[in-house]
């Protein structure tokens, strides 16, 4: 490590060290737990929370808005009787289609 004559750091020794320590500190900037890698994938799935919050966000703004209009709306309300629980006035018939798969038009 010194060179005997001197008493000096050997130059080749000191950059070798240098070195070492720029990878080591390079790594650890971009592979450590709070390095660069791992704050971009933080980042990332922020990201991805704040799309999904959107989301919900606009379904319950839909879903309030048809809760109001089964509150309020009887036109509306009869409407969704009518045409998802296949309801009908009195006197009235309900007429349902029934479609044929395609496998049972082959046999």
């Amino acid at each position: 490590m010194f060179n005997q004559k001197n008493n000096e750091i050997n130059p080749k020794l000191s950059i070798r060290i240098i070195i070492i320590a720029l990878i080591v500190a390079f790594a650890s900037i971009f592979f450590g737990d709070s390095g660069l890698l791992s704050y971009l994938q933080l980042k990332r799935e922020v990201k991805n929370i704040k799309n999904r919050q959107n989301k919900y966000e606009k379904l319950e703004l839909k879903l309030l808005e048809e809760k109001n209009k089964l509150q309020n709306d009887s036109k509306y309300l009869e409407k969704i009787a009518r045409e998802k629980y296949r309801m009908a006035k009195k006197g009235e018939s309900v007429y349902r289609i029934i479609k044929k798969n395609s496998k049972e038009k082959k046999k």
